[in-house]
């Protein structure tokens, strides 16, 4: 038998094969949908939005208050900053206010609360039941969350937050204003 005959080299065709360096991994598409490209991944609009959309809210911040009266019947305005480890943003900064109705009206304590961290932020709506006395140290309010950026662009939510003031020895006053100032606890939970 003759061995030269027996080896025969040949070219494979290319044209039905694949080049795997340059493949987009792929998500299957709902019908409807266009796709988002996230470094090499197709997501769907949809799937993209659902990664932060339910957020609960957990921790504990510290950190100063004010509160300034101009007259008994307008209610009182409370103001904070704060800082504390608040999951799932990590190491928070919080910044907001509240207002208590006064004498002449009635309603919901009601406020604004927004916290931030290094990937990103919630701003939350506050309200507690008119029955909250301004003279009150603690407060219990629900909190829903109305709006976020960076990675809680569309983060929802609601939960509690109860805020503890502890008030400083000393406070001014003239017979139209008061202001306070004092420590501040927030603490966020789920419902």
């Amino acid at each position: 038998m003759n061995m030269r005959n027996q080896f025969r080299p040949a070219m494979d065709s290319l044209e039905d094969r694949l080049a795997l360096s340059t493949a987009m991994a792929s998500v299957a598409q709902p019908s409807g949908h266009s796709p988002t490209v996230l470094q090499g991944v197709e997501l769907t609009a949809s799937a993209s939005r659902s990664l932060t959309a339910k957020l609960t809210l957990s921790g504990t911040a510290r950190g100063e208050y004010t509160s300034h009266q101009s007259q008994p019947d307008t209610g009182t305005t409370f103001q904070g900053t704060a800082k504390g480890k608040i999951a799932p943003l990590g190491h928070t900064s919080i910044i907001g206010s509240f207002l208590v109705p006064g004498l002449i009206q009635n309603g919901k304590v009601e406020g604004t609360v927004t916290l931030k961290s290094l990937r990103g932020s919630v701003t939350l709506n506050i309200t507690a039941p008119g029955s909250t006395m301004i003279s009150s140290l603690s407060h219990h309010f629900t909190y829903q969350i109305v709006s976020g950026t960076g990675q809680y662009h569309n983060a929802q939510g609601s939960g509690i937050v109860d805020v503890t003031l502890t008030p400083s020895t000393s406070h001014s006053s003239s017979p139209h204003h008061q202001f306070d100032t004092g420590k501040l606890s927030l603490m966020f939970a789920s419902h």
